[in-house]
Protein backbone atom coordinates (compact mmCIF):
# COMPACT_ATOMS: atom_id res chain seq x y z
CA UNK A 1 0.00 0.00 0.00
CA UNK A 2 3.11 2.32 -0.76
CA UNK A 3 2.86 4.87 -3.84
CA UNK A 4 5.09 4.39 -6.76
CA UNK A 5 8.02 6.94 -7.57
CA UNK A 6 7.35 9.48 -9.74
CA UNK A 7 8.92 7.95 -12.57
CA UNK A 8 6.60 5.10 -12.61
CA UNK A 9 3.59 6.62 -11.81
CA UNK A 10 3.75 8.61 -15.14
CA UNK A 11 5.11 5.73 -17.27
CA UNK A 12 3.03 3.80 -19.90
CA UNK A 13 0.32 6.90 -19.91
CA UNK A 14 0.37 8.94 -23.17
CA UNK A 15 -0.05 5.46 -24.70
CA UNK A 16 -3.07 4.63 -22.74
CA UNK A 17 -4.27 8.80 -23.02
CA UNK A 18 -4.18 7.71 -27.29
CA UNK A 19 -5.46 4.51 -27.03
CA UNK A 20 -9.08 5.88 -24.85
CA UNK A 21 -9.08 8.66 -27.51
CA UNK A 22 -8.87 6.11 -30.82
CA UNK A 23 -11.45 3.73 -29.05
CA UNK A 24 -13.85 7.38 -28.35
CA UNK A 25 -13.60 7.83 -31.95
CA UNK A 26 -13.86 4.42 -33.15
CA UNK A 27 -17.48 4.12 -31.40
CA UNK A 28 -18.66 7.80 -32.42
CA UNK A 29 -17.51 6.93 -36.15
CA UNK A 30 -19.53 3.56 -36.34
CA UNK A 31 -22.22 5.08 -34.22
CA UNK A 32 -22.75 8.04 -36.97
CA UNK A 33 -22.10 5.15 -39.84
CA UNK A 34 -24.95 3.58 -38.70
CA UNK A 35 -27.05 6.65 -37.94
CA UNK A 36 -26.26 8.34 -41.87
CA UNK A 37 -26.09 4.81 -44.22
CA UNK A 38 -28.60 2.55 -42.45
CA UNK A 39 -30.70 4.86 -39.83
CA UNK A 40 -31.14 7.29 -37.60
CA UNK A 41 -33.05 5.35 -35.45
CA UNK A 42 -30.51 2.37 -35.35
CA UNK A 43 -27.68 5.24 -34.51
CA UNK A 44 -29.89 6.43 -31.43
CA UNK A 45 -29.93 2.46 -30.52
CA UNK A 46 -26.00 1.93 -31.00
CA UNK A 47 -25.09 5.44 -29.39
CA UNK A 48 -27.69 4.30 -26.30
CA UNK A 49 -25.71 1.15 -25.81
CA UNK A 50 -22.65 2.63 -26.02
CA UNK A 51 -23.89 4.82 -23.56
CA UNK A 52 -25.09 2.38 -21.39
CA UNK A 53 -21.96 -0.18 -21.80
CA UNK A 54 -19.12 2.24 -21.28
CA UNK A 55 -18.77 1.64 -18.05
CA UNK A 56 -18.21 -1.90 -19.34
CA UNK A 57 -15.99 -0.94 -22.55
CA UNK A 58 -13.56 1.14 -20.02
CA UNK A 59 -13.24 -1.87 -17.38
CA UNK A 60 -12.59 -4.43 -19.98
CA UNK A 61 -10.07 -1.77 -21.35
CA UNK A 62 -8.62 -1.92 -17.81
CA UNK A 63 -8.36 -5.40 -17.52
CA UNK A 64 -7.16 -6.50 -21.00
CA UNK A 65 -5.29 -3.33 -22.57
CA UNK A 66 -7.06 -4.08 -25.85
CA UNK A 67 -8.99 -1.44 -27.71
CA UNK A 68 -10.29 -3.37 -30.26
CA UNK A 69 -11.49 -6.09 -27.91
CA UNK A 70 -12.79 -3.38 -25.62
CA UNK A 71 -15.47 -2.22 -28.01
CA UNK A 72 -16.31 -5.50 -29.39
CA UNK A 73 -19.82 -5.56 -28.41
CA UNK A 74 -20.29 -9.23 -27.84
CA UNK A 75 -17.63 -8.63 -25.21
CA UNK A 76 -19.27 -5.86 -24.50
CA UNK A 77 -23.01 -7.67 -23.54
CA UNK A 78 -21.07 -10.96 -22.08
CA UNK A 79 -19.92 -8.53 -19.49
CA UNK A 80 -22.59 -6.77 -18.83
CA UNK A 81 -24.85 -10.22 -18.28
CA UNK A 82 -22.13 -12.10 -16.11
CA UNK A 83 -21.92 -9.07 -13.74
CA UNK A 84 -26.16 -8.98 -13.86
CA UNK A 85 -27.84 -6.37 -11.64
CA UNK A 86 -24.56 -5.16 -9.76
CA UNK A 87 -23.87 -3.38 -13.40
CA UNK A 88 -27.01 -1.90 -13.07
CA UNK A 89 -26.77 -0.51 -9.64
CA UNK A 90 -23.04 1.44 -10.94
CA UNK A 91 -24.90 2.93 -13.80
CA UNK A 92 -27.34 4.19 -11.45
CA UNK A 93 -24.70 5.28 -8.70
CA UNK A 94 -22.75 6.97 -11.96
CA UNK A 95 -25.73 8.54 -13.27
CA UNK A 96 -26.45 10.23 -9.94
CA UNK A 97 -23.06 11.33 -9.43
CA UNK A 98 -23.29 12.62 -12.66
CA UNK A 99 -25.91 14.73 -12.01
CA UNK A 100 -24.53 16.35 -9.58
CA UNK A 101 -22.75 18.87 -11.20
CA UNK A 102 -26.41 19.93 -12.96
CA UNK A 103 -27.36 19.87 -9.18
CA UNK A 104 -25.22 22.38 -8.62
CA UNK A 105 -25.55 24.52 -11.20
CA UNK A 106 -29.29 25.08 -11.00
CA UNK A 107 -29.17 26.01 -7.19
CA UNK A 108 -26.06 28.12 -7.18
CA UNK A 109 -25.90 30.57 -10.33
CA UNK A 110 -23.21 33.02 -9.24
CA UNK A 111 -19.89 30.95 -7.25
CA UNK A 112 -21.38 27.69 -8.97
CA UNK A 113 -18.22 27.53 -11.39
CA UNK A 114 -15.64 26.50 -9.48
CA UNK A 115 -17.56 24.61 -7.21
CA UNK A 116 -18.77 22.45 -10.50
CA UNK A 117 -15.52 22.50 -11.55
CA UNK A 118 -14.56 20.90 -8.18
CA UNK A 119 -16.85 18.44 -8.22
CA UNK A 120 -16.97 17.16 -11.84
CA UNK A 121 -12.97 16.39 -11.31
CA UNK A 122 -13.93 14.70 -8.25
CA UNK A 123 -16.44 12.77 -10.04
CA UNK A 124 -14.41 11.87 -12.70
CA UNK A 125 -11.96 10.36 -10.21
CA UNK A 126 -14.25 8.71 -8.03
CA UNK A 127 -16.40 6.56 -11.08
CA UNK A 128 -13.14 4.80 -11.81
CA UNK A 129 -13.67 3.10 -8.02
CA UNK A 130 -16.75 1.36 -8.49
CA UNK A 131 -15.50 -0.24 -11.57
CA UNK A 132 -12.66 -1.79 -10.92
CA UNK A 133 -14.17 -2.85 -7.55
CA UNK A 134 -16.74 -4.32 -9.81
CA UNK A 135 -14.54 -6.06 -12.26
CA UNK A 136 -11.89 -7.90 -9.64
CA UNK A 137 -15.39 -8.83 -7.53
CA UNK A 138 -16.77 -10.57 -10.58
CA UNK A 139 -13.13 -11.62 -11.88
CA UNK A 140 -14.01 -15.53 -11.91
CA UNK A 141 -18.04 -14.78 -13.34
CA UNK A 142 -15.70 -12.83 -16.36
CA UNK A 143 -13.03 -15.81 -16.73
CA UNK A 144 -9.81 -14.67 -15.42
CA UNK A 145 -8.02 -14.34 -11.54
CA UNK A 146 -6.17 -11.79 -10.27
CA UNK A 147 -3.46 -12.45 -7.48
CA UNK A 148 -4.97 -12.37 -3.28
CA UNK A 149 -3.35 -10.12 -1.80
CA UNK A 150 -3.57 -11.67 1.49
CA UNK A 151 -1.23 -14.33 -0.15
CA UNK A 152 1.35 -11.69 -0.73
CA UNK A 153 1.26 -10.54 2.31
CA UNK A 154 2.27 -14.02 4.04
CA UNK A 155 5.03 -14.27 1.46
Amino acid sequence: MTAPNMADAFSGTLGEFWQLLAMTLLVAAVVLTLANQLSPWLGMLAGLVMIVGSPAILMWFAHTGRVLESINSRVLLRLIYLVGQAYWVLITFLLIMMNTVTVISHQLLAPSSILQATVANYDAVVMFHPMVYLLYQYQDRLGFATADLSDKAKQ
